[in-house]
């Protein structure tokens, strides 16, 4: 053995002798460096990241030169210091970790913000829109189903009666100024949407215009008491008023329950945002580890001084009754919890529950069971209904916050909002304070040239061919109408446009032209006759024109359906003309025209066929006034 390393020793020594002081340096290739006289992909050595002796942490790799701790957060949240956040929401690490928002600022979509947008509320720290956002319908963390749409702040698998659905939201085009009429129809500044058209004459009846559209401020939570005055989440608005469930406690509602969102693990931040296993809520962010005082027990941290079921320690549960106090099981159940005081009785206390037990409400239950009872020896706690005590049940307005099931929630006008918006609604289940006046005789809407099928007595529009075809103000002179075409024949059309004496023969102005009297032919010249254009105009009759019998005759809407006319014969859809209503002698209130039996006093007080000859009937008192 000595030999050999003897040998050895002389051929290191020869090989050295021979060597040159000018030897040429190692080259490495790239992405690699001299590391100790070895070539060391630094690249991706977690001894060497990025350069010689650069040593990334034990839960750390190196990618690219760079030490990377793996993202092990779920749901989008990247990993910050020891807990998962969300980088979109978190004040604290807006945008990216440790990037801080400012006193007063609030972290949306990654950027710090003063405060939501108008009609926005924050939802842990995202801003929605409570009245359309299926994840926060209504309030925060309150999500619909797949599928479902959110509706004025309710899921609801469709949108209700009289809105249409544009963009994945319901939208009520007569009212809405982005989609009014129609989706994507936006009005100009300055205008409101009424009726399905913007408008610079703003709303009607006891509305108010708030960005466009009209709103009643006394119910509407993004404008309660006057506009952009927006109620906070959880909280509804009353009579102009933000009234919150939670009001007082610092609590927000979450699936119908208070909590504080700033500790609740399954409600951390905002509602539904559980922390994961090992995680604990603090100041409304989930951070690995437990808070101090509390230890982790089944992936949950647990405060081991007070809870029952890990009483001093993990998995140490107290007996049925039994409290935990300062890390033990002890002390009297009713005492330590107080039911003695809770008026219900309870047989497992270390003494007799007299006042539980010698009362009959609560032996009977009485107590909490949704009904005010003032006859109990003690108070009722429904007494307290603060539904109750402010008649918010059967007020027209659903209201899911009362002790008791309001009605109104089964009630489609309270859930659409129909009661007080300006329409009279006769077929809700209660009164509609719009019909207790007349909005068309208020506005009037009666005679005006528009069919209003709302009004609370009958619009004599609906029996005027001309307002039912939208012939008023439509650009032609219409003469045969009931109500004189005003807006279009009192204009001279032939004047504005320089038709008179122009060498063509114009018959449809409202003077003479003196082209018509120089026997020029126009419609001949032009080629206009056989062009497929019927031309009333012309100084010929127009072949194009094949006479219209009906409208000649007035035999739109007279109560008989004439198949033979140019146009549709309005007559053909009217039930009580093809169940032959009219005239036969009852008041029938679903017909499409007025029924004149409605206004026959032989008809209201049964003077027909009672053997007495009566005068005053509109249709002939047969068989009574028959002549033996």
């Amino acid at each position: 053995m000595l030999l050999r390393l003897l040998s050895l020793t002389f051929v290191v020594a020869v090989v050295g002798a021979g060597c040159s002081n000018d030897v040429e340096p190692l080259a490495c290739g790239a992405g690699t460096a001299l590391c100790n006289d070895t070539c060391i992909g630094v690249t991706s050595d977690p001894l060497n990241c990025g350069g010689c002796g650069i040593t990334c942490s034990a839960d750390a790799t190196c990618v690219d030169g760079a030490c990377v701790v793996p993202n092990l957060c779920e749901g989008g949240r990247a990993t910050c210091g020891d807990g998962c956040v969300d980088t979109q929401t978190d004040a604290d690490h807006c945008g990216s970790c440790d990037r801080a928002c400012g006193d007063g600022e609030q972290c949306r979509q990654g950027n710090c913000v003063l405060e939501c947008a108008r009609g926005e509320q924050l939802c842990g720290r995202d801003c929605v829109d409570t009245q359309d956002d299926v994840d926060n319908c209504g309030g925060c963390g309150r999500a619909c189903d797949a599928g479902a749409l959110c509706v004025r702040g309710g899921c609801r698998a469709s949108c209700p009666t009289g809105q249409s659905e544009c963009n994945g939201a319901c939208a009520d085009t007569s009212n809405d100024p982005n989609n009014c009429g129609g989706c994507g129809t936006r009005c100009d500044s300055g205008e409101t949407c009424v009726r399905g058209a913007c408008s610079t004459a703003g709303c009607e009846g006891n509305l108010t215009s708030c960005e466009g559209s009209c709103v009643d401020v006394q119910r509407d939570a993004a404008n309660c008491g006057s506009c952009g005055k927006a109620c906070a989440a959880g909280e509804s608005c009353f009579d102009g008023v933000c009234r919150a469930v939670c009001d007082g406690q610092g609590l927000t509602v979450c699936s119908g329950a208070c909590v504080s969102l700033t500790d609740d693990e399954a409600n951390c931040g905002r509602c539904g945002q559980a922390c994961g296993p090992r995680e604990s809520c603090q100041n409304g962010t989930c951070r690995g580890g437990c808070l101090d005082g509390t230890i982790e027990c089944g992936g949950r941290c647990v405060d081991p001084t007070s809870d029952e079921a890990n009483c001093g320690g993990c998995g140490t549960q107290c007996a049925e009754g039994q409290s935990c106090v300062n890390s033990s099981c002890s002390g009297d159940p009713c005492a330590s919890d107080g039911r003695y005081l809770d008026l219900r009785c309870d047989e497992d206390c270390a003494v007799f529950d007299v006042i539980g037990c010698f009362d009959f409400c609560a032996i009977a239950g009485y107590y909490n069971d949704g009904e005010c009872d003032d006859g109990c020896p003690r108070p009722d706690p429904d007494c307290a209904d603060v539904c109750e005590q402010n008649g918010w049940y059967d007020d027209g307005a659903c209201d899911t916050f009362c002790a008791r099931p309001d009605p109104d929630c089964d009630d489609v006008c309270a859930n659409n909002g129909w009661y007080g918006d300006g329409t009279c609604d006769t077929f809700c289940p209660q009164p509609d304070p719009d019909c207790a006046s007349d909005i068309c005789a208020d506005n009037g809407y009666y005679g005006d040239g528009e069919c209003d099928t709302f009004c609370l007595n009958p619009d004599p529009d609906c029996d005027d061919i001309c307002a039912q075809n939208g012939w008023y103000g439509d650009g032609t002179c219409d003469t045969f109408c009931p109500q004189e075409d005003t807006a279009d024949c009192a204009v001279d059309t032939c004047a504005q446009n320089g038709w008179y004496d122009d060498n063509v023969c114009d018959t449809f102005c409202p003077n003479p032209d003196p082209d018509c009297t120089e026997n020029v032919d126009s419609c001949e010249a032009n080629g206009w006759y056989n062009d497929g254009t019927c031309d009333t105009f012309c100084p010929n009759p127009d072949p194009d024109c094949a006479p219209d019998p009906c409208a000649e005759n007035g035999w739109y809407g007279d109560r008989t359906c004439d198949s033979f006319c140019r146009n549709p014969d309005p007559d053909c859809s009217d039930p009580c003309v093809s169940g032959r209503r009219y005239d036969d002698r009852t008041c029938d209130s679903d017909c499409s025209l007025h029924d004149r039996d409605c206004d026959d006093i032989c008809v209201t007080l049964g003077w027909y066929n009672d053997g007495t000859c009566d005068s005053a009937c509109l249709q002939p008192d047969t068989p009574d006034c028959d002549t033996p």
